[in-house]
C-alpha cells in the first residue's frame, strides 16, 4: 500500500514538473550541473590554496639555497682576490674584494630575514654574518700586517663559514624534500576532487535534460508540426490550452498565421513595384559598371607604369657599383644590393629585417643619432665612417642618406648609399708620407751642402795644421781630435745625403747571397752571442745592380736596430727570394716601377713597434732610444739609399710580435761582376799651372788657395762668376785650370766654365760642390762628363784630384775632361 502511493505521489510531482513555466524548468537544468560546477569549483580553490602555500615554501628553501651559494660565493672570491692581490702586488686583483665587500652586507641581511621564519637556520646565518665581517677584517689588513698569521686565521674563518654554510644547505635541502612532498600530496587531493566534481556535473546536467524533455518534448513536437503547416501554407491544427510558454508560442503561431495572409497580398503588390524599380537599377548599374571597367583598365595602365619604373629602379640599384642599403626606423635592413653584399659580405637573406650589421660597437650611438636625423628629414651628404665587414675586417666609407616616405607622406625610413674608400685613403696617406719624406729629404740635402762648406774648412785647415806640427808637438793631439770631429760630422752629413738621395754611389752588378753571405761573421759579431743568426738564401735569385758598400750600409744599420729591440736575446733572420710585381704590389708598394725584384727581408723577433712609432720611422732624428744612444739618422740613411737605388722599403710591424723589413731592389739584366779594381795609392801631387778660382764661401776660398799655394800653384781668387769672368778678361797669362763651386748667387759654376771656355778654348775645369755629382747633373747646372770633386775634401785629395784633371788627354771642351 505504501509502495502504491508513493508511485502515484511520483506521477504527481513529473505532472506538476511538466506544467511549470519554462523559465523554472530552465533554471532547474541549469542549477544542477552549476551546483556540481561550484562543489568542483570550491574544491578547486582550496585545494589551490593548499598548493600554493606548499609551493610558497618550496620556492622560499630554493630562494634560500641561492643566497647561501652567493654569499659563499662573494667570500670565495674576496679571498681569492686577496690572495691574489698578495702573489702579484696588482690592484686589478683586489676588484673581486672590493665588489664582495659592497654586496656581501646586503646578501647576508636578506639571508637572515629569508630564515627568520627557522630559528635554528637564523643562529647559523647570524653567526655566518659575524664570520664575514671578521673574514674581511681579516683580509684588508693582510696588505699591512703579517701575511702569513692572517692567512692561517683567515683560512680557519673561512672553513668555520664553509661548516655553517654546507649547514644551513644541508637543511635546506631537507626542507625542500619535506615542503615537496607536502605540495605533492595536496595536488593529488586536489585531483581527487576535480575527478569527483568533473563526473557529478555531467550526471546531473543528463538527469535536468531528461526531466526537461519530459515536461516539454511532446507539445514542441506539436509546435513544430504547427510551423510546417504554416510552412506550407496549410490550416493549423487547433491549439491546445497550456499555462507555459509554449502555450503561449501555440497561441502567437496562430495569430501569425493570418497575419500572414495578409501580408501576402500586400508582398505581392511590393513585389511588382519592385521589378520596376530593379529593371531601372540594373540599367543605372550597367551605366556605372561600363564607366568602372575603364577606371579599372586606366589603373591597370597606371600600374603597369609603376612597375616598369620599379622594375628599372630595383635593376639600377642592383647594377649600382655604390652599396645601397634600404633602413626603416629601427635600423633593421629592408633592402640590400649586391654592391653591399661584395662590400661588406653579409647576402641579402643574411640581412633582411635584421639590425644592420656594419656599424662598429664603438659608433652603435652616433649610428642612432644619425637614424633620428633621418626621422626628422635630415639628409646627410659625403659623411666619411668607418664601417664593419663579415670578416671582422673595417672598410672605411662615404655615407649619402636620404629620408623614405609613405603615399602620406610620413618618414618610414631612410636610404643610404656607401661608397668605399679605403684604398683611396690609403694612397692619400701614402701620398702625403711621400711628400713629407720628400720635403725632409730636400731640407737634409740643403743643410748638408752648407754644412760641407763648413766642414771643407775645419778638415782642411785642421790637415794643415797637423802636417805643420812636430809629431811630439802636444798641439798634434789636439789637431788630431779635430780632424776626427771633422771626419764624425763627415759621416753624419754622408747619411743626411743618403738619406736625401743626394750621395754618390758607385753601382755594380752584384750576387746578393754572396753579399749576404761575407757579412755573415761580421754580422754575429755585431748582434751578439745571444742573438741567433738566421739566413735563407734561394739559390735562384737574380743579379741586382748596386754600391755593395751601400747595400752592407743598409744590413748592418738594420741588424743594430734589431739587436737593439731584443735586449734580452732572440732570433735575427736575413731572407732573399725573387719577387714579381704582382707579389710586391699586395705589400701596397706603389713606387714600384719594373716587373722583376730581387727581395732583401731581414726580420727580428724583438719587442716590435705601434702604429705611431712606424710612421714616423723614416724622420731624420726620429728615435726610440735613450738619449745618447742613437742619432736617429739610421733608418732615414737605410731609406735613402734603398730610393737611390730606385728601390722600395717596406715595413711590418706590431707590438710584441717583432719587426720585418723588406727591401725590393730591381732586377738587373747580366750577372754579377767579379769586383772593382784596387785604387791607387795616394802621394804628393805639386805643380806650378795658374788656376782661377771661383768660390762664395771665404773660408773654403782661403783654404783652397793656400792649399794649392803650398803646392806651387799660382791662384787667381774671384768671391763671384761675374768677378772669375772680369779677372780673366784682365790677366793676360794663360790660366790653366779653372776650379769652380756649382751653386753660386747670381751665376753657376756652369755657366762660368762656358763663358771662360769661349774666351779660353784651351782652358780645364774643376767643378766643386757640397751636393754631389749626380744631383749637380740631373739639374743640368754642370754637363754630364764633367770632372767633379765632392766637399768636404782634404788636402791631398784635392792636390791629386787637380793634378789628375791637369794632367789628362785634352780633348773637345763641350763637356770639359773626362774624369
Amino acid at each position: 500500500m505504501n509502495r502504491a502511493g508513493n508511485g502515484q505521489s511520483a506521477r504527481h510531482a513529473i505532472r506538476g514538473l511538466a506544467d511549470l513555466p519554462l523559465y523554472i524548468k530552465g533554471l532547474i537544468v541549469v542549477a544542477i550541473p552549476l551546483a556540481a560546477l561550484m562543489v568542483v569549483t570550491l574544491s578547486l580553490y582550496f585545494v589551490q590554496r593548499q598548493n600554493q602555500e606548499a609551493e610558497h615554501w618550496v620556492r622560499q628553501t630554493l630562494s634560500v639555497g641561492t643566497q647561501i651559494q652567493m654569499v659563499h660565493g662573494a667570500l670565495e672570491e674576496a679571498k681569492t682576490g686577496m690572495t691574489g692581490y698578495l702573489l702579484s702586488r696588482e690592484e686589478e686583483w683586489l676588484k673581486p674584494y672590493r665588489e664582495a665587500q659592497k654586496e656581501l652586507p646586503g646578501l647576508l641581511q636578506q639571508l637572515e630575514a629569508m630564515v627568520a621564519d627557522n630559528s635554528g637556520q637564523l643562529q647559523r646565518a647570524r653567526r655566518i654574518t659575524a664570520g664575514s665581517q671578521k673574514l674581511l677584517n681579516l683580509l684588508v689588513a693582510l696588505p699591512r700586517g703579517q701575511p702569513e698569521g692572517a692567512l692561517a686565521e683567515g683560512k680557519a674563518v673561512m672553513e668555520r663559514l664553509r661548516t655553517d654554510l654546507g649547514a644551513m644547505r644541508s637543511e635546506q635541502e631537507r626542507l625542500l624534500a619535506e615542503r615537496t612532498a607536502r605540495a605533492q600530496a595536496a595536488r593529488e587531493r586536489g585531483y581527487a576532487l576535480i575527478a569527483v566534481g568533473v563526473i557529478l556535473a555531467p550526471v546531473g546536467g543528463i538527469l535536468a535534460m531528461l526531466l526537461f524533455a519530459a515536461g516539454v518534448a511532446r507539445r514542441v513536437e506539436r509546435l513544430q508540426d504547427n510551423a510546417r503547416r504554416l510552412a506550407r501554407g496549410q490550416p493549423l491544427s487547433p491549439p491546445v490550452s497550456g499555462r507555459d510558454e509554449i502555450g503561449r508560442l501555440e497561441q502567437s503561431l496562430g495569430d501569425a498565421a493570418s497575419m500572414l495572409a495578409a501580408r501576402e497580398s500586400e508582398l505581392r503588390k511590393a513585389r511588382d513595384e519592385l521589378e520596376v524599380r530593379v529593371e531601372e537599377r540594373t540599367a543605372e548599374l550597367a551605366r556605372t559598371n561600363r564607366a568602372l571597367q575603364a577606371e579599372i583598365a586606366d589603373r591597370k595602365r597606371a600600374e603597369a607604369d609603376l612597375r616598369q619604373v620599379n622594375d628599372t629602379l630595383r635593376a639600377v640599384i642592383q647594377a649600382s657599383p655604390l652599396a645601397i642599403v634600404g633602413l626603416d626606423l629601427d635600423g633593421n635592413v629592408r633592402s640590400w644590393n649586391r654592391a653591399a653584399e661584395e662590400m661588406f659580405g653579409w647576402s641579402e637573406q643574411e640581412v633582411l629585417g635584421r639590425p644592420l650589421p656594419t656599424v662598429p660597437e664603438q659608433e652603435r650611438q652616433e649610428f642612432e643619432k644619425l637614424l633620428g636625423a633621418a626621422a626628422r628629414g635630415e639628409v646627410l651628404t659625403g659623411l666619411e665612417r668607418r664601417r664593419r665587414r663579415k670578416d671582422g675586417s673595417t672598410i672605411d666609407v662615404r655615407i649619402w642618406t636620404s629620408p623614405l616616405c609613405d603615399a602620406t607622406g610620413a618618414i618610414t625610413g631612410e636610404i643610404t648609399i656607401m661608397a668605399d674608400f679605403t684604398e683611396r685613403k690609403r694612397l692619400e696617406e701614402q701620398l702625403v708620407q711621400a711628400q713629407k719624406m720628400e720635403a725632409v729629404g730636400r731640407l737634409a740635402g740643403g743643410v748638408a751642402h752648407d754644412f760641407n762648406n763648413l766642414l771643407t774648412v775645419i778638415s782642411g785647415y785642421g790637415h794643415m795644421l797637423a802636417n805643420g806640427l812636430r809629431p811630439g808637438d802636444p798641439l798634434r793631439g789636439c789637431a788630431e781630435e779635430v780632424l776626427k770631429a771633422a771626419e764624425r760630422a763627415a759621416a753624419l752629413t754622408n747619411q743626411l745625403l743618403a738619406f736625401s738621395r743626394r750621395q754618390s754611389i758607385q753601382p755594380r752588378v752584384v750576387d746578393l747571397n754572396a753579399l749576404v753571405a761575407n757579412m755573415e761573421r761580421m754580422l754575429s759579431r755585431v748582434i751578439g752571442e745571444d742573438i741567433e743568426l738566421e739566413t735563407v738564401l734561394r739559390p735562384d735569385i737574380g743579379p741586382v745592380r748596386v754600391d755593395p758598400g751601400r747595400i752592407e750600409q743598409v744590413i748592418m744599420n738594420l741588424a743594430a736596430n734589431a739587436r737593439d729591440a731584443m735586449p734580452h736575446g732572440g732570433k735575427l733572420f736575413i731572407e732573399t727570394a725573387n719577387v714579381e710585381l704582382s707579389q710586391a704590389s699586395d705589400s701596397s708598394q706603389s713606387g714600384l716601377h719594373t716587373s722583376l725584384y730581387v727581395m732583401l727581408a731581414i726580420s727580428d723577433t724583438g719587442h716590435g713597434m705601434d702604429a705611431e712609432t712606424k710612421s714616423r720611422l723614416f724622420e731624420p732624428f726620429f728615435t726610440t732610444k735613450e738619449k745618447g744612444k742613437g742619432t736617429g739618422l739610421g733608418l732615414p740613411t737605410v731609406y735613402g739609399i734603398v730610393k737611390q737605388h730606385e728601390g722600395e722599403i717596406w715595413v711590418y710591424s706590431e707590438p710584441g710580435k717583432g719587426s720585418t723589413f723588406k727591401i725590393y731592389l730591381p732586377r738587373a739584366d747580366h750577372a754579377a761582376s767579379d769586383g772593382e779594381p784596387a785604387s791607387r795609392r795616394a802621394r804628393l801631387y805639386r805643380g806650378s799651372e795658374t788656376i782661377l778660382l771661383v768660390e762664395d764661401e771665404e773660408g773654403v776660398r782661403r783654404l783652397v788657395r793656400e792649399v794649392l799655394g803650398l803646392r806651387g800653384y799660382r791662384v787667381l781668387e774671384a768671391s763671384s762668376g761675374p768677378q772669375a769672368i772680369e779677372i780673366a778678361g784682365q790677366y793676360h797669362g794663360p790660366i790653366h785650370l779653372l776650379l769652380t763651386d756649382v751653386v753660386m748667387p747670381h751665376m753657376s759654376g756652369g755657366e762660368v766654365a762656358k763663358e771662360l771656355r769661349s774666351m779660353r778654348p784651351k782652358i780645364r775645369v774643376l767643378f766643386l760642390s757640397g751636393y754631389t755629382d749626380r744631383v749637380v747633373v740631373d739639374h743640368g747646372v754642370v754637363p754630364v762628363g764633367a770632372d767633379f770633386l765632392e766637399k768636404p775634401f782634404t788636402p791631398d785629395v784635392l792636390a791629386r784630384k787637380v793634378r789628375a784633371v791637369l794632367d789628362a788627354p785634352q780633348q773637345g771642351h763641350s763637356h770639359g775632361p773626362a774624369r
